[in-house]
């Protein structure tokens, strides 16, 4: 008698609960994709072009900024880049805070790797003819209202061109550069 009424229970659980996953009677269940699996794909721009939100082909800089911020990964964040003609290439990035203070420089020291070693692949450094480049690192320290620069380095075109910016040698990022300031919570 009680397998009975428990498999009648579970007769009933299944007639109740099956229709509201099929979508329950004649009605298909819902095949649009919401935001949080991607746009539905009428939406999305042709393969291989990028736009701004203003829907116009991105400038030269954003390209750069695109390509430095897929290269930087989870490390921070890029907030700038400037790259005039004939003039330094200047990019500017939140460094991402991590675990550990420790952790957080390492933050930084792969942040510059990852920049320059976007830059070396750029259309800049093409030819041989790499630019100069100017890395602004940015992190809010304990206490401060706002992120302030923590590091400052310089690197001339001969660096750009013949620098090795592997993440392997990630701690040596700083002494790689022509000219570093440093501020004292990310020397180590």
């Amino acid at each position: 008698m009680g397998l009975l009424l428990i498999g009648a229970a579970v007769v009933i659980v299944l007639a109740v609960i099956v229709p509201a996953f099929t979508g329950g009677g004649s009605d298909p269940a819902p095949t649009v994709t919401t935001g949080a699996f991607g746009a539905p794909g009428t939406t999305a721009p042709p393969a291989g072009v990028t736009t701004t939100v203003a829907g116009q082909p991105p400038t030269a800089e954003e390209q750069l900024g695109q390509a430095l911020q897929a290269e930087l990964g989870e490390a921070g964040e890029i907030t700038s880049v400037t790259a005039p003609a004939g003039g330094p290439v200047t990019v500017t990035w939140e460094i991402r805070r991590a675990g550990s203070p420790g952790l957080t420089e390492n933050n930084a020291r792969f942040g510059v790797m990852r920049i320059m070693r976007a830059i070396q692949e750029s259309q800049l450094s093409a030819g041989g003819d790499a630019p100069a480049v100017r890395l602004l690192g940015r992190y809010q320290l304990a206490g401060a209202a706002s992120p302030v620069t923590v590091v400052r380095l310089r690197f001339d075109p001969s660096t750009v061109e013949r620098g090795d910016f592997d993440d392997r040698d990630y701690l040596e990022a700083f002494e790689l550069a022509d000219a570093a300031v440093i501020h004292p919570t990310f020397r180590g």
